[in-house]
């Protein structure tokens, strides 16, 4: 293999030339399609009925007839003898190498030109030509799948099967505005609760911050009222006071009116019970 790669490299192409996106595809398989399991199981099964009953076999020998009877087949055959000629011309010793050399190298420039990619087109055409004229194929398959799931599910397929481009990117705009929506609906619910629950937590602190006022206003005018009320006992103890001061005054002069009305001097002498009843009055008004 390491020798064939020399080889190649030889003729003075490149090696390292990227494939041909055409002729180096995957060919394609239902495995390999964004299927749902259902639906791929439902295509296998399709296909197997319909191969069973040989309509494959009449499309692939309808498109090998119309592949022999046209311009493609002679096309191709020039075309690569053309390059063989080329090739040998160019490099004579292609001649004189063994045919599992030579026949590599060749098949390799024939891959790097436009041979098979102008070959692949014209099948293509055929191809299609082909499915056009046998469009019975795809009726014959929808009986089939009719009789697998019924008339109302193989109408449905059918609805959604004849979609253009167009209504898909309707339905995709039409499923991505409804997410929108709800979207927007989701929000402004979120926004609602969140709009309801700080309102909630400011009623709350509003509730607190007016009873903390309210329990502050009762508490001074406790405050003021003892106030008032102490006011009022220092003022009634002191006009109690003066009053008696006042009646004791009063007893004195009284007492000095006497003993000068009297005809004999004597000494002085101060009630003492006045006195004794007046500190004891002073004294539990203190109280």
């Amino acid at each position: 293999m390491a020798q064939v790669d020399r080889r190649k490299r030889s003729l003075g192409q490149e090696a390292d030339a990227p494939p041909d996106p055409v002729t180096a595809r995957k060919k394609l398989k239902t495995s390999d399609l964004p299927l749902t399991q259902n639906k791929r199981a439902a295509i296998e099964a399709i296909l197997h009925t319909f191969k069973k009953k040989g309509e494959f076999d009449t499309l692939r020998k309808d498109a090998f007839n119309k592949f022999e009877q046209s311009d493609a087949k002679p096309t191709l055959i020039q075309s690569l003898e053309e390059l063989g000629e080329s090739e040998t011309t160019r490099n004579p010793t292609l001649l004189s190498k063994d045919r599992r050399i030579a026949a590599p190298l060749l098949e390799g420039a024939a891959e790097r030109s436009e041979i098979y990619r102008a070959a692949e087109t014209r099948v293509r055409d055929i191809l299609h030509s082909v499915l056009e004229e046998q469009a019975g194929a795809e009726a014959r398959m929808r009986e089939i799948r009719r009789a697998d799931i019924g008339d109302e599910a193989a109408n449905d397929e059918l609805f959604r099967g004849s979609k253009t481009e167009d209504d898909y990117l309707r339905e995709a705009e039409q499923r991505r505005e409804v997410r929108q929506k709800a979207r927007d609906a989701r929000l402004e619910m979120e926004e609602q609760r969140e709009r309801e629950e700080k309102k909630k937590v400011e009623e709350e602190r509003r509730r607190k911050r007016e009873e903390e006022e309210r329990r502050e206003k009762e508490r001074q005018e406790r405050e003021e009222a003892r106030r008032r009320l102490r006011e009022e006992r220092e003022a009634e103890r002191q006009r109690e006071y003066e009053r008696e001061r006042e009646e004791r005054r009063e007893r004195e002069r009284q007492w000095e009116r006497e003993r000068e009305e009297r005809p004999g001097p004597g000494p002085r002498q101060t009630p003492q019970i006045d006195k004794q009843g007046h500190e004891q009055r002073q004294i539990q008004g203190q109280k």
